[in-house]
């Protein structure tokens, strides 16, 4: 169980026995119930792992408890209590969880609860049932993260390893984990490793001693834990244990939950024998949620359930192993030092090992899907079976006799490692790349820096950028089949070949060059040619591109004029019976909405960002999102009017008498009826949304559905507002069903989920946003930006008195907003904002603020508490920072911090200086630590300046 850092009430307790005439002190009971409705408690019982019960009320001031309390023995006391100073939690444990409810059939998510009881007994509860002051009832049982819910969590182990071991009695590690048996060492110093299916926190390890020869025993030694298996903390330290008794099992319990997917067992002594044995190692783990019921006064019960979510990260730093000691699991493989038995060689992300299968043939396997992406000896002689050395080349010392010699070798190789691409990759004793099993000789320096000719990148030739310190940080490699393998740091990803060649154009180069995102500006990889005009750029979810203005068209109608354009857009025949949708991924398909089945297409789903124009001149040409051309029909000054989506599945571009100039006819026509089809920006009730758009009045805004990628929402840049989770499967779609429910739907009828409704009709409004609304217009639901329909729809909702444009930029802030309050000095602005925004060092790597600046003067004077105000009625922060003239007239910088709760009265805030104020931005970010944890360590002075990297 984790230190729940936050104020616990606290009552002085005394107990009292029938047979006995005085009352005497009992422990001090602590005890936080925190569902994040803030009402306190009536009643509360709870039941610990010693058997223990307990039931108590409390006075309404909350100054006095009453209750009643059967020990573990069976002792039945009478207990009260009255109300000490709260205090922090200190050294008590509690728990935290993320929890949902059962509403009308579906669990839905609810507040997070945190759940201290701490009775003085040391047992930690197993069920609690409490009463608010409102009649609320809530009954939970807390579960292990075992299984099955019981705390012996060793039917997770998967592997067991160890130094040493003795096969030839039968006495292996395995043993430890099973049914019977026990595991020797012909030594007295030994590490033994357990690998479970997913991390978990163990609180709890029970060691059995063997059945003879008790100097066998352990006597001393270190447990420690790993996510991955090469770092490891230490978890427990035991020193000068004996065990009474033959088969007897003792229970060491952690001072942390160690939550880990791997734990080690270093035995570093014994009881005077040479040699090491167990019969058993059990590990047992701490709560890893509960389950239960709520019940509202006068309601129904409704289910309710939760995940713990906080798991206190251990002041121990993890480590490597030192070197020469004995492991499962390295990182690379030395020259002339064998592979052993049970151990591997893992790739840095964990994804990948090269080890021994079950025939003894090194293999390299894909650790997630068990695949096996390299074998040796399958490129020759079929699988080697045998011990496996680097020795200049990767060679097998076979079973049977005789060396198989691999093709992977290099002059001067002293280290193999295996990539996060499953492949094997020499290097030399400064850690420089010579031979990749993939790509070939890579050699210690690339060829190509900053830009190169795409079709200059070779398999040894490869491009590549250097950041301000000279740390190579960027690299394009090319594979086998021709794609590019992109490297940013220690992320990777594929361009595939049908992209690259497109790529090998004359007189281009691929480079790096800033260009636009939602957030700024971002270094990416482009194609430009001569003149430095840009051709293509690496599309990504900040991406942001707006292409030059075009002619309106009917959206989703059946015609695309000229000088018109598609993207992300369809066109449907008259009768809904055919749509041509041009494709997120750059293809551009037509579909028969009979089955749902693409007829004919562009090839191109290798593009990416993209858009399809019918040019003035007459010629469909499908474009990058820089504009430059990728395919076209070839039909330029040829009297092309416009192009038309037909009922008989055709596709044609016709003139101005209705003449095909160019036609696709590769569907036979099909006689099924379709639905009315959604077009323009409304989608009606008894309309469905599949492989088709809806596009608000100006054209900016698409609600698109493709098979595969969902239903989302679109802005005029191209940046993705939303998407309808869970609607990727293929045969998904958005239906507005007759009742008015806005669902996504299976194509048999069963509805995957339910998001809104009832409604009359969705509409796509300008500006970024969908509203599902009733008939007299009002909003029932809405996603997306949050677009203010003029001055009087601001005023509904902002505290004072600023312009819709206003409004909306603080409101549809892509990160935390960082709002300017004070424009009295510009010059102390300055000041503050580099202050601000300068690049820090966090934790062995740098990072700046990921916030939104919003320095608009109608927010001149506006209060943390008035902001807080405004967002909590969108609900789309959770946290504003804001510069005001306190901010700004510290040295310190100190920014305020408010935190947005549509369920308190009055917001939470405390103030930061600008590293911690970062350190806060990314812990909350990633849930790795809770507004309290901040709030509690700030000074009396009320800010904040400890950050988690000092």
């Amino acid at each position: 169980m984790s230190p729940v850092p936050d104020q616990a009430f606290v009552f002085r307790m005394w107990w009292h026995a029938a047979d006995s005439p005085e009352w005497v002190p009992g422990p001090p009971l602590l005890a936080r119930l925190d569902d994040g409705r803030g009402v306190p408690p009536e009643q509360l019982s709870w039941r610990t792992e010693d058997g223990a019960q307990t039931s108590v009320g409390f006075s309404p001031d909350l100054s006095r408890c009453y209750g009643h309390r059967r020990s573990a023995a069976g002792d039945v006391l009478e207990v009260r209590g009255e109300a000490d100073s709260p205090r922090e939690a200190g050294g008590s444990t509690g728990y935290e969880f993320s929890t949902e409810v059962e509403e009308s059939g579906e669990w839905r998510p609810a507040e997070r609860l945190r759940l201290l009881i701490d009775d003085g007994s040391g047992a930690p509860p197993q069920w609690v049932s409490w009463r608010d002051r409102t009649g609320e009832t809530c009954s939970v049982q807390l579960r292990s993260a075992g299984p099955s819910g019981a705390a012996d969590v060793n039917d997770l182990v998967t592997a067991v390893w160890a130094s040493a071991e003795y096969p030839e009695a039968g006495e292996v590690a395995t043993n430890l984990v099973g049914p019977a048996g026990k595991w020797f060492a012909p030594h007295d110093r030994a590490a033994l490793e357990f690998q479970l299916t997913r991390p978990v926190p163990v609180d709890r390890y029970v060691l059995t001693s063997a059945n003879d020869a008790p100097d066998r025993d352990p006597a001393e030694w270190t447990l420690s834990g790993s996510a991955d298996g090469l770092l490891w903390q230490a978890l427990d330290v035991r020193g000068g244990q004996s065990f009474a008794d033959r088969h007897q099992p003792r229970t060491y319990r952690l001072a942390e939950p160690g939550f880990a997917e791997h734990f080690r067992l270093d035995i570093t002594g014994n009881n005077g024998s040479p040699h090491l044995q167990l019969a058993s190692v059990r590990f047992l783990a701490a709560c890893g949620g509960f389950v239960g019921y709520r019940q509202r006064a006068g309601g129904p019960p409704a289910g309710y359930r939760g995940v713990r979510t906080a798991y206190r990260p251990s002041d121990v730093p993890a480590v490597p192993l030192p070197d020469g000691v004995p492991t499962r699991r390295a990182r690379r493989l030395a020259e002339d030092h064998p592979l052993p038995a049970g151990t591997e060689v893992v790739s840095p992300s964990g994804k990948y090992a090269l080890r021994y299968d079950a025939f003894g043939v090194p293999v390299v396997l894909d650790r997630t899907s068990r695949l096996v992406v390299w074998r040796a000896g399958d490129d020759d002689q079929g699988p080697a079976s045998g011990a496996l050395v680097l020795s200049h080349s990767l060679q097998v010392a076979l079973r049977g006799g005789g060396v198989w010699y691999s093709s992977i070798g290099a002059e001067g190789a002293r280290f193999l490692v295996v990539t996060d691409d499953g492949e094997l990759e020499l290097l030399d004793h400064d850690g420089v790349s010579l031979y990749n099993s993939e790509r070939g000789f890579v050699g210690p320096l690339p060829t190509f820096e900053d830009s190169a000719p795409a079709a200059g990148i070779t398999l040894k030739r490869y491009l590549y950028r250097k950041d301000a310190k000279g740390a190579m940080t960027r690299t394009v490699r090319r594979g086998v089949d021709g794609s590019f393998r992109v490297t940013r740091q220690n992320m990777s990803h594929h361009l595939p070949s049908p992209l690259v060649r497109w790529l090998e154009q004359d007189d281009t180069i691929v480079t790096w060059r800033q260009v636009p995102t939602v957030t700024g500006s971002d270094l990416e990889l482009c194609l430009v040619d001569r003149a430095g005009t840009l051709l293509w750029r690496e599309g990504s979810a900040i991406a942001s591109t707006t292409p030059p203005p075009a002619a309106p068209h009917e959206h989703g109608g059946p015609a695309l004029g000229r000088g018109s354009r598609l993207r992300r857009q369809s066109l449907t025949s008259p009768s809904g019976s055919h749509t041509l949708l041009h494709r997120d991924d750059g293809n551009l398909v037509l579909y028969c909405n009979a089955g749902h089945a693409p007829v004919w297409a562009t090839g191109t789903e290798w593009l990416g960002d993209s858009w399809v124009d019918l040019t003035p001149s007459g010629d469909l040409v499908l474009r990058t999102s820089c504009g430059a051309p990728v395919w076209r029909s070839g039909t330029a000054d040829q009297g092309v009017e416009r192009l038309e989506v037909r009922d008989d599945g055709g596709l044609a571009l016709l003139d101005a008498t209705g003449a095909a100039v160019w036609r696709i006819q590769d569907h036979v026509p099909c006689a099924a009826a379709v639905p009315a089809p959604p077009r323009g920006a409304v989608l009606r009730r008894g309309q469905s949304l599949r492989n088709q758009s809806l596009t608000s009045a100006d054209g900016g805004t698409v609600l698109n559905h493709e098979p595969g990628r969902g239903v989302r929402l679109f802005r005029a840049d191209g940046i993705q507002l939303w998407y309808a989770s869970g609607s990727r499967a293929a045969d998904t779609g958005l239906t507005l069903d007759d009742a008015g429910f806005l669902l996504l739907r299976a194509e048999d009828g069963s509805v995957r989920t339910r998001l809104a409704g009832p409604g009359d009709h969705l509409a796509v409004v300008p500006g970024g946003e969908i509203r599902l609304l009733a008939p007299d217009g009002t909003v029932l639901w809405r996603e997306g930006q949050y677009v203010i329909d003029g001055p009087d729809a601001g005023a509904a909702i902002s505290p004072r008195a600023a312009s819709p444009a206003a409004l909306e930029t603080l409101i549809n802030a892509p990160s935390i907003p960082i709002v300017r309050t004070d424009f009295a000095d510009d010059h102390a602005w300055r000041a503050t904002w580099s202050d601000i925004t300068t690049p820090r060092e966090y934790h062995d790597d740098e990072f700046v603020l990921d916030a939104t600046l919003v320095a608009l003067p109608e927010f001149d004077g506006w209060t943390g508490e008035e902001l807080a105000e405004l967002l909590s009625r969108t609900a789309k922060h959770t946290l504003v920072f804001v510069v005001d003239a306190i901010t700004l007239a510290s040295p310190e910088h100190p920014v305020l911090v408010v935190k947005i709760d549509e369920d308190r009265d009055q917001p939470r805030s405390l103030r930061a200086v600008p590293h911690a104020l970062l350190d806060l931005e990314i812990q909350l970010s990633i849930a790795n630590m809770d507004w309290e944890d901040f709030s509690g360590a700030v000074e009396p002075d009320g800010v904040l300046r400890s950050s988690t990297a000092d």
